[in-house]
């Protein structure tokens, strides 16, 4: 996060940077509609000197399906993939167990 961004304003900014799409968080506000959408979860990332980096995980789509994505520094290699492909691509196990509950819960597909 930068200055006084709040998450949702930070996870926005991250994603543009790094695709060049302008994004929807989704989820629930809570526990009033104009707080902060309710993040899917938090992570705590151990690193080897015993420093924590903690991602906040927010489901979003983009505004545009159609912009083209954007090739960055801290995201040299991305593009659209079907849950399936994802079986096919090396990735950590929690981006899939991530996929399916977005898939399930925002899209209501099993």
């Amino acid at each position: 996060m930068e200055g006084i961004e709040t998450p949702e304003e930070t996870a926005r900014r991250e994603a543009y940077e790094e695709t060049g799409l302008k994004v929807k968080i989704l989820g629930e506000h809570f526990p009033r509609e104009d707080d902060m959408i309710r993040p899917l979860g938090i992570q705590c990332n151990r690193q080897e000197n015993g420093d924590k980096h903690f991602d906040i995980i927010y489901a979003a789509v983009p505004n545009d399906p159609d912009a083209p994505l954007k090739i960055s520094d801290e995201a040299k290699e991305i593009g659209w993939f079907s849950r399936e492909e994802l079986e096919t691509i090396p990735v950590f196990p929690d981006v899939k167990i991530t996929m399916d509950y977005i898939l399930k819960h925002f899209f209501g597909v099993n």
